[in-house]
């Protein structure tokens, strides 16, 4: 979602999230269940499908079995990268519609 904090950055990214128009209808779906377990399955099912692939399992795994400190570099193809960048995107949709919720519940 970036690295950045400055306001006219930030609120560019939040527009562009808005925009996905299929994105933010998955969010407005997923933004009701306000059960914090919930989303943690979400993220771990979210995970598993987008951003340990085999290629970096592998090299999680190789260094796992080498006593490795680090992991080494994986060049990761564009698709990977833009899946990855959409699943991030969508879930700071539901994070922050539901952060929503959850402050207007408590101002009631």
């Amino acid at each position: 979602m970036g690295t950045s904090s400055e306001p006219n950055e930030v609120a560019t990214r939040a527009f562009d999230v808005r925009q996905d128009k299929d994105g933010w209808k998955v969010a407005e779906a997923s933004a009701s269940n306000l059960e914090p377990s919930e989303w943690l399955a979400e993220s771990v099912e979210a995970s598993r499908k987008c951003v340990y692939t085999p290629e970096v399992l592998s090299a999680v795994e190789a260094a796992v079995r080498s006593g490795a400190s680090k992991v080494e570099t994986v060049d990761l193809p564009e698709k990977y990268l833009k899946d990855a960048g959409a699943v991030a995107q969508r879930r700071v949709a539901v994070a922050g519609l539901r952060l929503g919720k959850l402050l207007s519940n408590d101002l009631k």
